[in-house]
């Protein structure tokens, strides 16, 4: 199990790499929910997402190590994270893409430094292939979110909220790296109520801790594809069993709405994936729970939204 020392020691280690994003007060969103709402801006992070943070920690770690040369797999946001973070190091990066990755995010994991290998129909597939490059040649390989080292990465944006006194955060969940770092770093200072959110149908997190079993889902295409996966992680999983308050699983409109309100009222451009907790608090299961008068930091965890997809939604 990862500590909150692992987490301490990963916000030194990626100083000078990520930065502190900074939370901002919404009045909106407070209005709309009868809550006093809070945004921890992510999108606003180096390359446009929290991955950077995950990435930092792991490749700090290997070079240490003497490791010169990683690879990866990802279908956007955690290319760009190793990719920059590599580049910061002074390391080598192959980011293994599926063939349906965003032309944007390829051309930005290239600009960032990174060496694209475009393989496979999916981030499944693409997983595959980087696992094999990654034996037959010694090169150690990143997972986005089944690795410690990179959920302690994530879990610095834990550090980050502690002093604000919060009653809920809620946390974008996908393969269950990220809300277990931000989790462990919170229950151990605070006593904030951490809620996951999942895109309907990728509700592998909430159907693993219903079923006390890990639980793979099918594929399917969703606005929110940072957090379209199949099947959690290994470690995320154990971590959310003892840490994690809740896991909701909200229907791919609430998405949608979030999107467009978080950029006509916000004047925030973010991704599906980081509007999942603004999704939530518009969705009806938010609305079965009464939560009313309460402090709730909404973490929003990236930007980098297809144009294309943007224009068409708006």
């Amino acid at each position: 199990m990862i500590s909150f020392e692992d987490i301490e020691k990963a916000w030194k280690r990626i100083k000078g790499i990520a930065i502190q994003t900074p939370v901002i007060h919404s009045h909106y969103f407070s209005e709309v929910s009868g809550n006093d709402v809070y945004f921890k801006l992510e999108n606003l992070q180096r390359t446009g997402s929290f991955k950077v943070r995950g990435a930092a920690n792991k490749l700090k770690v290997l070079k240490q190590k003497g490791k010169k040369e990683v690879i990866t797999a990802s279908a956007g946001n955690h290319a760009q994270g190793v990719a920059f973070s590599a580049k910061s190091l002074g390391m080598k990066a192959t980011i293994v893409m599926p063939k349906n990755a965003t032309r944007e995010k390829i051309l930005a994991t290239k600009s960032y430094g990174g060496k694209v290998l475009l393989y496979g129909k999916n981030f499944g597939e693409a997983l595959e292939k980087a696992l094999e490059i990654s034996k037959q040649n010694d090169i150690a390989f990143i997972h986005p979110y089944d690795d410690e080292l990179v959920i302690a990465g994530q879990g610095t944006i834990g550090l980050e909220l502690a002093d604000k006194s919060f009653d809920y955060v809620f946390v974008p969940v996908g393969g269950g790296g990220l809300i277990s770092g931000v989790a462990i770093a919170l229950k151990e200072q605070t006593d904030a109520k951490i809620i996951g959110v999942e895109c309907k149908p990728f509700s592998s997190m909430a159907l693993s801790l219903k079923n006390g079993r890990i639980i793979k889902v099918k594929p399917k295409k969703v606005i929110a594809d940072g957090i379209a996966v199949p099947e959690i992680g290994k470690i995320p999983f154990e971590i959310c069993k003892e840490y994690v308050d809740g896991v909701y699983a909200i229907d791919e409109k609430y998405f949608k709405k979030a999107i467009f309100l978080l950029l006509q009222r916000s004047k925030l451009v973010v991704e599906g994936a980081g509007a999942a907790g603004v999704a939530f608090l518009l969705s009806k299961e938010f609305k079965k729970l009464k939560i009313k008068n309460r402090r709730i930091c909404i973490l929003i965890s990236g930007g980098n939204i297809n144009k294309e997809e943007l224009k068409k939604l708006l």
